[in-house]
């Protein structure tokens, strides 16, 4: 199938006229994992066509992409489904997502809240942007770099460190002559990818920063965080690399794993996704995770370990989307206030909605507050603040 009869399959079927055959061609073909590539790009290009980032689709239309989409991948016939599937299957979870982000009315719902019809609202003016790709490097000297503006290719500094651009990214390198600390920091609306002098990736999420030395220098490489942060550890078995946060350290040989830290938050939260972890704490017994484990650190409690948590509701923001799962409308906003790089306020009562689902973080505000327009919750933009309220 090419993409043109791709699309088009896809356009009949959100239109409610795609004929049987053709609609058994189609869940064949999306529930086939080689059509991958080809499923995401079409999507892709459907969402592109509404400027909120939706393409709407009937819910029975998104049941059926669903249940191809997350079919065993046998040969099997496609399957018709009434509930969405679990999100766990780590191998199709763009695929669930993407299923997601394409279906109005599904793209953020709340638990047992039918949608009643809404009349369309106005469109919102002076609509925001999505975050972008940057961040600010302060050197060790205090001097700063902005490092949106800059292109691939060496970066000059007064200490003479090894620092570079490739693709977007930082990368630092090893300098003996360079001495202190440099730090990268992400604003609100911003998010980055850096690469340490030992090989080891960090990504940070918006409102974020990674402080490392310029150097790694003695037994062990040790660096120190604000906000979110996601690590993959280069295993040096003699060099082990912790990471300091908020009076708590996590110890690293070689490992994938997220640390969320946010100062508005009530907890440090670090999750292992691959690898073993041990977390630290002056005073408490520390606690030796293991994947799929997360621990929850408070200043002056006992560090609590989650046997099994959700890893892609977790890097939900890694992988490009917002997950909704169980949070209620403040830690929503939260979520929205740092990618957005906007200020929420509350007029009234604070609407107690529990909300669940996906939504993908490249969406405009305008999609966002559409969504959540469409739920009964008022949303008014003035400027950069939004005023939540109850209808």
């Amino acid at each position: 199938m090419n993409p043109k009869q791709l699309e088009l399959l896809l356009s009949k079927l959100a239109g409610n006229e795609l004929s049987a055959s053709d609609r058994e061609t189609l869940m064949v073909y999306l529930a086939d994992p080689a059509n991958k590539n080809s499923a995401q790009e079409a999507i892709g290009r459907m969402m592109a066509q509404n400027t909120a980032g939706i393409q709407l689709l009937p819910e029975q239309s998104s049941e059926e992409i669903m249940a191809a989409i997350m079919a065993p991948e046998t040969p099997v016939q496609p399957a018709i489904i009434r509930t969405m599937p679990s999100r766990s299957t780590n191998s199709r979870w763009w695929w669930a997502a993407a299923a997601v982000i394409i279906t109005g009315a599904a793209s953020l719902w709340y638990i047992n809240q039918p949608s009643p019809e809404k009349t369309i609202p106005a469109p919102v003016v002076a609509d925001i942007n999505p975050a972008s790709s940057g961040a600010i490097l302060t050197l060790a000297n205090g001097s700063t770099i902005l490092l949106d503006t800059l292109k691939d290719g060496a970066i000059a500094t007064p200490d003479g460190s090894d620092l570079s651009i490739r693709n977007g990214h930082l990368l630092a390198g090893q300098t003996s002559s360079a001495t202190g600390w440099n730090k990268v920091s992400t604003p609100n609306g911003r998010q980055y990818i850096m690469t340490l002098a030992d090989g080891s990736k960090a990504w940070l999420n918006a409102g974020s920063s990674l402080e490392y030395p310029v150097n790694f220098t003695g037994n062990e490489r040790v660096v120190r965080i604000t906000g979110e942060v996601y690590f993959e550890v280069t295993a040096q078995p003699a060099l082990p690399f912790n990471v300091n946060v908020k009076g708590m350290e996590v110890q690293v040989l070689g490992t994938s794993f997220n640390v969320n830290a946010y100062d508005d938050e009530s907890s440090i939260n670090t999750t292992l996704a691959s690898g073993s972890v041990k977390i630290i704490s002056a005073g408490f017994t520390p606690a030796l995770l293991k994947p799929g484990q997360q621990a929850r650190f408070q200043a002056s409690a006992p560090i609590k370990v989650l046997p099994a948590v959700d890893l892609d509701k977790i890097l939900a923001w890694k992988n490009g989307y917002f997950s909704f799962d169980d949070l209620n409308l403040q830690q929503v906003m939260k979520l929205i206030e740092r990618w957005y790089d906007v200020s929420v306020k509350y007029e009234g009562p604070i609407p107690v909605e529990q909300f669940e689902g996906m939504v993908s973080r490249s969406m405009k505000l305008s999609g966002i507050i559409k969504s959540l327009r469409d739920m009964d919750i008022e949303v008014r933009q003035e400027g950069r603040t939004l005023i939540i309220s109850k209808k």
